[in-house]
Parts: C-alpha cells; sequence; structure tokens
C-alpha cells in the first residue's frame, strides 16, 4: 500500500509540475504576444520660430519591433476636438503652417519617423504666439498611441510697429507729411479764414520744416487762392522733393501769394514760392506730384 501510495503522490506531483511549467510558458508566450506597439510623440510640444520654415515632429515607435503597422498623423486647428485650448492664439492653417494628413507605416525593426511640417512666414507681427494640435490616430489592430497627441507652438519672429513717445512734432495732426532722406521733415497743413472775399485768398499753407525728433526748426507761409470753387476754398493733395532740394506741392487752387498758380506749384527749400515755375493745369486739381 505505501508503494502505490507513494508512487501516485511521484505521478501526481510529476503531472502538476508538467501542468504548471506548461501554463506557465503559454503565459508567458501570451504576454510577449500580446505586448502592445507604442507609437508615440516624443514630447508633448514643439517651439519653432516662424521662420525657421519647416518643424521637425518624431513619431517614435516602444515594444515588440517584429512586426509592421500604420497610423495616422494629422495637423488640427485650436478649438476643434480635442485641442479645446481658449488661452491660446489659434494658429490658422494656410497662414501660419501648411495642414498635414498623412498615414506611418512602421516596417519590420523600424523605431522612428520624422514628418516635416512646413511653417509659413505671413509676415506680420503678432502679439502673442499661435499654436496647432498635432494628433496620431486609427493605427492597426493592437496598436496603442500614448501620448495621442501634442502642440506646436510658433514663435513670431516679425517686429511689431511701436510707439515712439519721444517724437512730438511741433504741427497740427492734419496734413501733408514729407520725409527726407536725411531724416528730417516737411509738413504742410491749412488754415481758412472766412472772412475773406470770395476773390481773396481764403487758405492760408503753413510749411513747418521739423528736426528727426519732430522739433520745429522752420515755418513758411503762403496764401492759396481758388476762384474755380463757389465756397472759393482750396485744397492740398501731394507734397514731394526733387533732387536738388525744392518742394512741389500739389492740390486743387488757381493762385498762390498773388500769382497765378493752377494746381501745381514749387517751393524753395526754405519753403518760399518759386515764381520762375509755372505750370498750368487749367482748372483740374492735379492729385500727387510722386517723385521716383
Amino acid at each position: 500500500m505505501k508503494t502505490k501510495r507513494h508512487s501516485a503522490l511521484l505521478l501526481f506531483l510529476s503531472v502538476s509540475i508538467v501542468f504548471a511549467t506548461i501554463t506557465r510558458l503559454h503565459a508567458a508566450s501570451t504576454v510577449s504576444f500580446d505586448r502592445p506597439y507604442r507609437p508615440q510623440l516624443s514630447c508633448c510640444v514643439y517651439d519653432v520660430a516662424e521662420n525657421a520654415e519647416a518643424v521637425p515632429v518624431t513619431v517614435v515607435r516602444s515594444g515588440d519591433r517584429n512586426a509592421s503597422f500604420s497610423v495616422e498623423f494629422s495637423t488640427a486647428v485650436i478649438g476643434s476636438a480635442g485641442f479645446d485650448y481658449p488661452d491660446l492664439v489659434p494658429a490658422m492653417p494656410g497662414l501660419d503652417f501648411v495642414p498635414q494628413d498623412l498615414v506611418l507605416t512602421f516596417a519590420v525593426g523600424e523605431t522612428h519617423k520624422v514628418v516635416s511640417i512646413p511653417i509659413l512666414n505671413n509676415g506680420t507681427a503678432n502679439r502673442d504666439s499661435p499654436y496647432f494640435g498635432i494628433q496620431l490616430k486609427n493605427a492597426s489592430a493592437g496598436v496603442a498611441i500614448d501620448p495621442a497627441d501634442a502642440l506646436v507652438g510658433i514663435a513670431d519672429t516679425g517686429v511689431p510697429a511701436t510707439f515712439d513717445w519721444s517724437f512730438v512734432p511741433g504741427v497740427p495732426n492734419r496734413g501733408l507729411i514729407l520725409a527726407k532722406p536725411d531724416g528730417t521733415i516737411v509738413a504742410v497743413d491749412l488754415s481758412y479764414d472766412p472772412s475773406a472775399p470770395l476773390d481773396g485768398h481764403k487758405a492760408t499753407a503753413r510749411i513747418t520744416f521739423l528736426s528727426e525728433d519732430g522739433a520745429a526748426t522752420g515755418t513758411a507761409r503762403l496764401r492759396l487762392q481758388n476762384g474755380d470753387l463757389a465756397a472759393n476754398l482750396a485744397a492740398l493733395f501731394g507734397l514731394s522733393l526733387q533732387p536738388d532740394g525744392k518742394l512741389l506741392l500739389n492740390g486743387h487752387f488757381t493762385g498762390v501769394d498773388g500769382e497765378p498758380h493752377n494746381s501745381l506749384v514749387r517751393l524753395n527749400p526754405g519753403g518760399s514760392l518759386d515764381s520762375a515755375f509755372q505750370a498750368d493745369f487749367g482748372t483740374i486739381p492735379v492729385y500727387t506730384s510722386h517723385l521716383p
């Protein structure tokens, strides 16, 4: 009896050990086989300068490398599904970046892929950096994605316009302005005398010469007449600089300082009338006297 019991016990232990061994082997194979391939974005936020032309985004794979699989890669606008970031300024597709919608296929043993997203320099200055989203989705069966999305921030390289508060010009805030090559400025503004007779000089043009910082360095005045208008009010439309330093002043007038001048006059560098210059356009106003 002892021998039979002993034999039965040995047989039970042998069967148990074999069964346990088979179970462990089967479980190890299952875990290894079920281990997910994990394509994932290598970081959660990419920063790129607006003038960098493109931002490289790396998609990496970890886990089992013995099978091929595919995953979709696409860009997204801030505010769309999955990218609800109310504090971020959205980058505009076609204006700030070129949208992407790709399928990435990883071959056996392949560990990473790089997607280059073109960045567009829109030539404007932005107060805040705009952002857009990138996402991985619709991977092959059995492939997990973690993380599935990231952001790209575009650092603005445009130079924003700022006010130069130190510039305080000594002229009214209306009229004509001409910036000269040496940095100085010429400003012309008009004032009217409603009590002047209809055939008189109702308008006075004040020419003010300014330094680079806006300080007045000299003035001149011209009396303008316009006999063509019922109200006898002259108007000025343009101011340009000749190579010799003289100024061309154009508008709608028929007389300057008592002399007949129709629509266009030339001024000496100090602002006085150049009487030798006569350009008779009749009563047709001259709207521009631009010189290249």
